[in-house]
């Protein structure tokens, strides 16, 4: 098959635009080895935007005519043109490829030079130099730190405003006699989803970006080193992402992801807020106009 690699080229600085260009020749080699033929724009393409003579919309329609030639895309991560092409891709009904062990081995692959046999599949010692290897493998330790850190603070956070929440219920009701004031009763609900807006979701969505920069970090090793097998986050993210289905939506329902449990909850907390307010609004307008009539 003709493969088309899509993934960011553009970065801040020239050593992320390397960065990512080494992404994708990495890709294309482990396709390579697999018997099918790459695409690889971040080569062919590389500096024309900067030269002032190809505008990014140019090169953009450029890629997307290539994808209309491919038999099927490999798609690294997330940007602006990537997409674009990944969709392109999917309107065109064409396999969309976001694991290597995804993509099939031909059966037949030229043996490598010198060889008296033909081989399939056969595997390179090593398709990185060492230094390069090792700095991938600094960046995925560095990158599983950010993830495990930042799942932490989720919940330490969480933890600390379900405390809040306990205590202001528990002290507030003794002192009240047993009764939960309406202010009290408005503000727990308030806070957890506060909590669950401003903390969890943003966190949420950036340890997922992490969590696909893994992947494709995986991707890659188990390129240089075919016999490593790293596919912890592969693995998760082809789940996490997998197409719709009733048999993906059953088997999320049986193995319930924390993300989902935590977003059922909240909005559960969300209708238990909106009916308290319904049922306190002449309260709440009442202390709206006492203090909008104090700041006049």
């Amino acid at each position: 098959m003709f493969i088309y690699v899509s993934g960011p080229y553009q970065a801040a600085s020239t050593e992320g635009i390397a960065a990512n260009v080494q992404d994708a020749n990495c890709i294309a080699m482990a396709i390579t080895q697999k018997g099918h033929i790459p695409f690889i724009p971040h080569t062919m393409m590389a500096g024309w935007e900067g030269n002032g003579f190809v505008s990014r919309e140019r090169i953009l329609d450029i890629c997307l005519k290539w994808v209309d030639k491919c038999d099927a895309l490999y798609f690294i991560e997330t940007s602006d043109g990537a997409e674009k092409e990944r969709i392109a891709a999917r309107q065109r009904g064409i396999p969309i490829y976001r694991n290597l062990d995804d993509v099939p081995e031909v059966v037949d692959v030229a043996p490598p030079p010198g060889s008296d046999s033909p081989q399939t599949g056969f595997s390179m010692p090593s398709l990185l130099p060492e230094s390069v290897i090792q700095c991938y493998l600094t960046e995925y330790q560095e990158c599983m730190d950010s993830y495990r850190h930042t799942y932490a603070t989720i919940w330490q956070a969480g933890s600390v405003c379900a405390v809040i929440a306990a205590g202001l219920i528990t002290i507030v009701g003794k002192t009240a006699g047993g009764g939960i004031p309406w202010w009290v009763q408005v503000s727990v609900p308030a806070l957890i989803l506060v909590w669950w807006w401003c903390i969890y979701r943003p966190m949420n969505h950036y340890a997922e970006m992490r969590s696909d920069r893994l992947g494709v970090i995986e991707s890659i090793l188990n390129c240089a080193l075919p016999r490593l097998e790293m596919r912890h986050f592969s693995d998760y993210n082809a789940e996490r992402k997998g197409r719709f289905s009733v048999r993906l939506m059953l088997r999320r329902l049986w193995w319930l992801r924390v993300s989902y449990g935590v977003t059922f909850l909240c909005l559960l907390l969300v209708v238990v807020e909106v009916l308290l307010v319904i049922k306190h609004h002449h309260v709440l307008f009442s202390v709206m106009k006492k203090l909008f009539i104090v700041n006049q």
